[in-house]
């Protein structure tokens, strides 16, 4: 984080970066998703392991190429201002032949400069 970049991290404002997270990630805007990111950002879940902004965003692109009309519904979200850490129960949606559904619960944490910088998905 630069020494000029306010501390910032509401409840209202993590929320409000989540809902940016899922908005952009339903609409599969790849610029969005990367400005949302912390440029050393993880995403761990049951297929992949990657770190660093640019393989994040190649595992978000993997996803839509393979499943192009795949969606995600939140559940619930869970917002942890002292972690730094936002918690949602989500349906993934794939809409493939199978109309196959996943219920996942993602651990999302943030910088102090309120990017996501960790990505961590259940599939329950």
């Amino acid at each position: 984080m630069s020494a000029d970049r306010e501390l910032t991290g509401s409840h209202v404002d993590l929320a409000s970066k989540i809902d940016q997270y899922f908005e952009a990630w339903n609409s599969r805007d790849l610029t969005a998703l990367r400005a949302l990111f912390d440029e050393r950002v993880e995403l761990h879940d049951w297929n992949v392991r990657v770190t660093g902004e640019d393989d994040v965003v190649k595992a978000n692109a993997g996803i839509f190429d393979a499943f192009p009309n795949v969606c995600i519904v939140v559940r619930d979200t869970l917002v942890c201002v002292p972690k730094r850490a936002v918690t949602c129960e989500i349906e993934v949606h794939l809409k493939d032949a199978e109309d196959t559904k996943l219920t996942v619960v993602d651990v999302i944490r943030f910088t102090g400069a309120n990017e996501i910088c960790s990505v961590r998905a259940y599939k329950m």
